[in-house]
């Protein structure tokens, strides 16, 4: 690593990889509100790890930095590498979260479901299970499973019939008035 870069980073003030980490964890909690959220993410991303960087290079001159400026840049690490789980997290849940989306999850949930309405507007109550709404509510029972053949489905129905509950990671209260 280039001398001069570890150099200008002992001018720095070690509590300063803290105010980069959670300006980072701000970015990512304002992410969340945010229509587009991938952008802000990547921006609490930068930070964080500036943040990472920072408290590791002042920590590189361990012997020559006081006991404080020890403490703030092992904090920074530790509240970055923290941050940075969740920023991978939520990477990896858009990533699932994508996919569904892709394979028409939401949309064969959709169409479940209003065939659980229909089925229970005509006989009162919730089905027993999903395949009772084959064929006069949906056409195939194809949708009821996922590429491989499973079901991909999860279906709880309460003692009286009355609510039935569909999820597939999003849950969707059916017939809760």
């Amino acid at each position: 690593m280039d001398e001069n870069i570890i150099k200008k980073t002992q001018n720095l003030p070690a509590y300063l990889s803290i105010v980069l980490v959670v300006v980072g964890i701000i970015f990512e909690f304002i992410s969340v509100a945010s229509d587009n959220p991938s952008a802000s993410i990547f921006v609490a991303a930068l930070f964080i790890l500036a943040g990472i960087i920072l408290g590791i290079l002042k920590l590189r001159k361990f012997k020559e930095i006081t006991l404080g400026q020890k403490i703030a840049s092992i904090i920074g690490i530790v509240l970055g590498l923290l941050a940075m789980f969740n920023v991978a997290s939520y990477f990896i849940v858009m990533n699932k979260t994508n996919s569904l989306e892709a394979n028409g999850a939401q949309e064969k949930l959709h169409t479940v479901y209003n065939g659980i309405q229909a089925y229970k507007k005509d006989n009162g109550q919730c089905p027993d299970n999903l395949s009772k709404l084959y064929p006069k509510y949906l056409t195939s029972t194809d949708i009821l499973l996922d590429s491989n053949g499973k079901e991909w489905l999860t279906y709880k129905i309460s003692t009286d019939k009355q609510n039935c509950d569909i999820s597939y990671g999003a849950s969707f209260g059916v017939g809760m008035q």
